[in-house]
């Protein structure tokens, strides 16, 4: 299943939801990627994530409906970004590193809490938390 398929399932098909942890995900990815400096970043890309993240998410009518819930927990995962960037600049605490850089599924979890409720959000919490590349993956790219 694609990414975005999974959101529509974890997200119940909730549409303006889903276009918000797509939005989110392609900020933090290209904000990740100017801060490494892993890879060249076409203008054109850091120009659509600024104006995804100044115009485009403060639009989104689920994010604006559900500020209070979904704000904190967005700056919650960039503290712990920026402390992952800091533990891997000085080559320690990796394994808290790579927790740390997986805060951000928080965002999706807590989308999934609002729209189906505790009970739904904990029953896709696991399958969440799943994605993404794992800890060996992780540890041989640094």
């Amino acid at each position: 299943m694609s990414f975005p398929e999974l959101l529509a399932k974890w997200l119940k098909g909730h549409r303006d939801a889903i276009a918000l942890v797509l939005m989110v995900h392609d900020v933090v990815e290209i904000w990740d990627d100017l801060i490494d400096k892993d890879k060249e970043i076409a203008p054109e890309d850091i120009n659509r994530v600024f104006r995804t993240a100044l115009i485009e998410l403060p639009r989104n009518p689920f994010y604006a409906e559900n500020f209070g819930a979904l704000n904190t927990i967005i700056e919650s995962a960039i503290f712990d970004w920026h402390t992952a960037n800091k533990f891997e600049a000085d080559k320690e605490h990796l394994e808290t590193a790579f927790g740390l850089r997986c805060t951000i599924q928080s965002v999706t979890i807590m989308c999934a809490r609002v729209i189906g409720g505790p009970v739904w959000a904990q029953s896709v919490s696991n399958e969440i938390r799943s994605m993404g590349e794992s800890y060996a993956e992780y540890v041989g790219e640094q």
